[in-house]
């Protein structure tokens, strides 16, 4: 399934470096959303969940969740934070364009751009109707996506001084591919 891990290196950092900052924000705007369309405690796909941050957010908050990234350094992580305090969550290594999950849910969330992480929309239309085959009838699916001008005002690079070392991190438009 994986042939190359990109979040390798970065794993150990990713949450040191506040890379889950989503959370904070998008689990209470999420919860007061499936709210007000009636799901209170139902099943969750985190879809793209990294270090597993927002899944545990909203298990601990009565959801069932599953969580699903390509990176198994990330989901090493996810379940280390999972295994600390919140049951109500699994973790598996997973392709969201081509998920193969044993049950449906009824809602999928995929934020904090992971579909910017695909290169291609034929990439997103099968991410798309993946989610459409995972979802229970009026399934809800909750996404963000960085626009090409987004992504261009985001094109930078960071350097953090670590113990033993410092991690240099891009964020690289690339304006003829608009991704």
């Amino acid at each position: 399934l994986v042939s190359h891990d990109a979040y390798r290196t970065l794993a150990a950092h990713y949450d040191r470096l506040r890379m889950d900052w989503y959370t904070g924000t998008t689990g209470p705007q999420l919860v007061e959303l499936l709210a007000a369309r009636g799901v209170r405690d139902g099943a969750i796909l985190d879809a793209g969940c990294g270090t597993g941050t927002l899944a545990v957010w909203l298990a601990t908050r009565g959801f069932a969740v599953d969580g699903v990234d390509l990176s198994p350094s990330l989901l090493a992580h996810a379940k280390a934070k999972a295994a600390a305090g919140s049951e109500n969550v699994r973790f598996e290594l997973g392709d969201i364009t081509d998920l193969s999950l044993s049950h449906r849910f009824d809602a999928i969330v995929c934020v904090a751009d992971v579909l910017n992480h695909l290169p291609t929309l034929d990439d997103w239309e099968r991410a798309f109707r993946s989610f459409a085959q995972h979802l229970r009838p009026g399934g809800l699916l909750f996404f963000d996506a960085l626009t090409a001008l987004g992504l261009e005002r985001m094109d930078m690079y960071e350097v953090h001084d670590l113990a033993n070392g410092a991690l240099m991190m891009g964020i690289i438009y690339e304006p003829a591919a608009r991704r």
